[in-house]
């Protein structure tokens, strides 16, 4: 066999393969042919269905509108649901001032309170120290507003001392 000869063999087995390569992407393109509107849709789809109805194993016969819910699946979401994600409420400020002591008076009451940072200060009632509130001011205690709510500061007794 010469080359010629290969050459014409080859190029006879190609013409038809490109031919039904054109004519599968012409019909693909075109759609289902016989039904109205081109590639149709569900009315097409409900159409096929009602026109060559299998039937079933118990002689019933079922349409593809039995299936739709199949179909219509979302087949890339994932298998499971993943847990509910809880709100997560910030921690409540914690009050960092402590209560060393009260000193009253008959027009007024002072406190002496220690703050975070080491600072000792004196308040009465009305004053603002590390975001809280004076409120009252009493023998061994005293009330403050502080993110929202009222606590009350007590003298802590140290040792033998009163």
């Amino acid at each position: 066999m010469n080359l010629y000869r290969a050459r014409k063999i080859l190029w006879a087995a190609a013409a038809p393969l490109a031919a039904a390569v054109v004519l599968g992407g012409l019909l693909t393109a075109l759609g289902p042919l016989g039904l109205e509107g081109g590639r149709g849709g569900d009315d097409a789809i409900d159409a096929a269905a009602s026109a060559s109805q299998p039937a079933g194993d118990d002689g019933s016969s079922r349409s593809l509108a039995h299936y739709r819910l199949i179909w219509e699946r979302d087949l890339r979401r994932p298998l499971f649901d993943p847990p509910p994600t809880v709100a997560q409420t910030p921690p409540k400020p914690k009050l960092a001032l402590t209560l060393l002591g009260t000193a009253l008076e008959a027009d007024a009451g002072y406190a002496m309170v220690k703050t975070a940072d080491g600072k000792t200060r004196f308040c009465q009632v009305g004053d603002k120290v590390a975001e809280a509130e004076i409120l009252a001011i009493g023998l061994d205690a005293v009330q403050v507003r502080f993110a929202g709510e009222i606590l009350t500061l007590k003298r802590q007794v140290q040792g033998d001392r009163p």
